[in-house]
C-alpha cells in the first residue's frame, strides 16, 4: 500500500499519526492493534487516504502536501483484499485448509451468517460453528467452505488465526456483557450476503446453525471435545496436517475416500515428490508422518461424525 501511494515510511507515519517505526513494523509482519487495523483498512481506499492526508496537511508543509496529494490521487485502486494476510496468514489452497482458495469476502459472509442467524454469539461458540461448517462440508462434498486451518486447544478446535479475524469483519458489532461473573465480548450484525455461497454450502451453514442455535457455549465445547479432530491433536495443540482426511466420513465401499485421495491428496503429494515412482497409496502415504492405515482409520471415523451422527 505504501508503495502504491508513493510514500516513504516517514510520510505515511505522519499521515496516519503513527509512531516513527510503527508502519514499518506492520509492513514486516507485526499484527496491528484494533484501532490501527481499522485505520489501515480504511486507507486502502484512495479517498480515505486523501482525507487522512488533508488532516495531516500542517504536519507536512504545503509543498510536500501538494506532491503527496498528486501521488495518491494518481495511484491505482488496490484490487487485493488487505485482510487476506490477517485472516489466513500464509494459508494457501491445500490439504491443510480443505482445498479452498482463501477469500476474505467469503469468510466475512460465513461469519456474518452465523452471527446474524443467532442474533448474538460469543466468539468461542462462533469458532466451533466455523469448525463444524468446514468439516461437515468436507464430509459431504470433499471440500471446506472458509479456507481456514484449525488447531486444537483447551476449549476445543478453533481457527488457527481467529484472533485477527473478528475485529476486521465489516459490520460486526461487539458488546461487552457479563457472563459467569466475567466481562466478555458478544458479536451481533445485520444479515449476510448469500450470493457468495453455492447452494450446497448454504445448506451446510443452515444445518450447522440449526444444530447449534439451542446449544450453550459450554455444550458446544463439550461436543467438540468428542470429535477425533480435537482428540487426536489437542496434546500438541497443532492444527494438524490432515485437516481434510480427519474431517472425512466415507461410505462402506470407500468410494468417497478414494475420490479425495485421487483428486486432492495424490496431486499434492506427487508435486512434493512423494510416491512419484510407484504411485500406490501405500507408497504415497509412507512419505508422510501418518501411515496409510491410520489415515484410512481417521477417514472412516470422521472428525464430525459424533456431532452430526443424525445428519
Amino acid at each position: 500500500m505504501r508503495q502504491r501511494y508513493g510514500l516513504n515510511y516517514v510520510q505515511i507515519s505522519k499521515i496516519l499519526s503513527f509512531g516513527p517505526n510503527q508502519y514499518s513494523q506492520y509492513e514486516n509482519g507485526q499484527i496491528p492493534s484494533d484501532s490501527d487495523g481499522r485505520i489501515l483498512a480504511a486507507v486502502r481506499n484512495k479517498q480515505s487516504m486523501l482525507i487522512f492526508l488533508e488532516n495531516a496537511r500542517n504536519e507536512l508543509g504545503e509543498k510536500e502536501y501538494l506532491a503527496l496529494r498528486k501521488s495518491i490521487a494518481s495511484s491505482k485502486e488496490d484490487d487485493k483484499d488487505w485482510r487476506i494476510p490477517l485472516f489466513f496468514q500464509g494459508t494457501y489452497k491445500s490439504l491443510n485448509n480443505g482445498y479452498v482458495t482463501p477469500s476474505a469476502e467469503k469468510l466475512e459472509q460465513v461469519v456474518r451468517f452465523f452471527v446474524s442467524r443467532e442474533g448474538s454469539v460469543f466468539p468461542t461458540k462462533l469458532n466451533k460453528k466455523l469448525f463444524y461448517a468446514d468439516f461437515l462440508h468436507f464430509k459431504h462434498h470433499g471440500q471446506g467452505i472458509t479456507g481456514l486451518e484449525y488447531k486444537a486447544v483447551q476449549h476445543g478446535p478453533l481457527p488457527a488465526h481467529y484472533n485477527t479475524i473478528y475485529d476486521n469483519i465489516l459490520g460486526i458489532e461487539s458488546e461487552i456483557v457479563l457472563s459467569r461473573g466475567m466481562e466478555c465480548g458478544k458479536f451481533s450484525c445485520n444479515g449476510f450476503n448469500g450470493s457468495f455461497f453455492q447452494k450446497n454450502e448454504l445448506g451446510t451453514l443452515e444445518t450447522v446453525a440449526g444444530k447449534c442455535v439451542q446449544m450453550t457455549t459450554s455444550e458446544i465445547i463439550s461436543a467438540s471435545h468428542k470429535e477425533p479432530a480435537w482428540m487426536n491433536n489437542h496434546h500438541s495443540r497443532a492444527a494438524g496436517p490432515w485437516f481434510a482426511i480427519t474431517g472425512l466420513v466415507v461410505q462402506d465401499d470407500g468410494a468417497r475416500f478414494r475420490k479425495v485421495l485421487s483428486e486432492y491428496v495424490l496431486p499434492e503429494a506427487l508435486q512434493r515428490g512423494v510416491g512419484r515412482q510407484r504411485g500406490s497409496w501405500e507408497a504415497l502415504m509412507s512419505g508422510h508422518a501418518l501411515p496409510y492405515a491410520l489415515l484410512c482409520s481417521l477417514a472412516r471415523q470422521g472428525s464430525a461424525r459424533h456431532f452430526f451422527r443424525t445428519v
